[in-house]
């Protein structure tokens, strides 16, 4: 089953990792990697393990929902597919454009965090497919695997290969996952008693082959200067856009 178009996103995400995230404003990030203010902003000065956020900046944008959670030790930035009110799995029309779009203001705002140690490039990409039996026919034409799994219910495969920077002196981690999965969107009434939230299907099963990508630095003991932190976050993205270009395993060979 030949399908040579990359896949859209459902979720385009951008990380920093660092103990100073604390001193990190949402609001300023979400500016930073938008080019506009956002719709909501809260902050939160005792996080709880119910609520581990320091501070959420959120808004919707013409083509994505987009969110900064600022945490303990990290900051994400997430660019969601907007659901539609037909019944398809909501995608990231134009994915391509806009991952390069996110990945050049996150270049741009690569000090925005002070003393990263790390950073990530995330891509959850879906395939809608008219049953799991295609999804799983699709996961096994990216594995190159011969045995048939188009009866699988539970198939999910994932590998990790690290490879150099092209200065070298750090390593790049780059984790590649698929999976046959089954979807169904629900209705929860906010603001109810929470007795009285009675999640509703709102849509039948769908079904879709996921393929999600994490590309990541090596953990280090110091902070990467801005300036070297651009240039990393400059060649994941290019190494994300070539997986997701590639939509094999094969491509970790390189």
């Amino acid at each position: 089953m030949a399908d040579n178009e990359p896949w859209d996103a459902q979720t385009l995400q951008v990380v920093w990792f660092s103990p100073r995230s604390r001193e990190v404003s949402a609001e300023k990030v979400y500016q930073a990697l938008t080019g506009r203010e956002p719709d909501s902003v809260q902050t939160n000065r005792a996080p709880q393990p119910t609520n581990p956020f320091l501070g959420i900046a959120q808004g919707s944008l013409d083509h994505a929902d987009a969110v900064v959670q600022v945490q303990q030790m990290r900051v994400d930035f997430f660019l969601n597919a907007r659901p539609r009110d037909t019944a398809d799995l909501p995608t990231i029309a134009d994915t391509g454009r806009h991952l390069d779009e996110l990945v050049s203001r996150f270049q741009g705002a690569a000090g925005a965090v002070p003393d990263a140690v790390r950073c990530a490039v995330v891509l959850t990409l879906v395939k809608p497919t008219s049953s799991l039996e295609e999804a799983a026919s699709l996961v096994s034409e990216a594995l190159n695997i011969p045995t048939d799994l188009r009866s699988a219910t539970d198939l999910t495969f994932s590998a990790n290969v690290r490879k150099e920077f092209a200065k070298g002196g750090q390593k790049m981690n780059r984790l590649q996952r698929w999976s046959a999965d089954a979807y169904q969107m629900l209705n929860v009434q906010i603001g109810a008693q929470p007795m009285a939230i009675a999640p509703t299907a709102t849509t039948l099963e769908q079904f879709g082959a996921t393929h999600y990508i994490d590309v990541n630095t090596m953990p280090v003991s110091r902070p990467i200067e801005p300036g070297v932190l651009a240039e990393l976050i400059g060649e994941m993205g290019a190494e994300a856009k070539r997986l997701r270009g590639s939509q094999s395993l094969k491509a970790l060979e390189n």
